[in-house]
C-alpha cells in the first residue's frame, strides 16, 4: 500500500500508520520501505480466485467479509465457500 496524501519523512506519521496497521493485521506483520514510500502488510485472507481457460486474468474475491456473505452465496457455489 502507498500513501500519497501523507508526509512521509514525519517518522511519527509514519510510526502511527505502523501501530494502526500492527492492530489490525498483528506486530510483525507490517514494514515500511521509505525509499518506496510503500507500506507491505502481510495478512492471511480466505480468497476465490477465477480465471478464463487460458489462465492469464485472474479476478479473486474475499470470502471471509460478513458483509458480503449473502451476495457471495448468491454467485459462488456452497461447496466452493465452505
Amino acid at each position: 500500500m502507498k500513501m500519497i496524501d501523507l508526509d512521509l519523512n514525519d517518522e511519527s506519521k509514519v510510526q502511527a500508520l505502523i501501530n494502526s496497521f500492527e492492530h489490525k493485521f498483528g506486530k510483525g506483520n507490517v514494514s515500511f520501505d521509505k525509499t518506496s514510500g510503500f507500506f507491505k502488510i502481510n495478512a492471511n485472507k480466505v480468497v476465490i480466485a477465477s480465471s478464463n481457460s487460458d489462465l492469464k486474468n485472474w479476478k479473486f474475491v474475499t470470502v471471509n467479509n460478513p458483509k458480503m456473505k449473502t451476495l457471495l452465496e448468491k454467485i459462488i457455489p456452497a461447496e466452493v465457500l465452505e
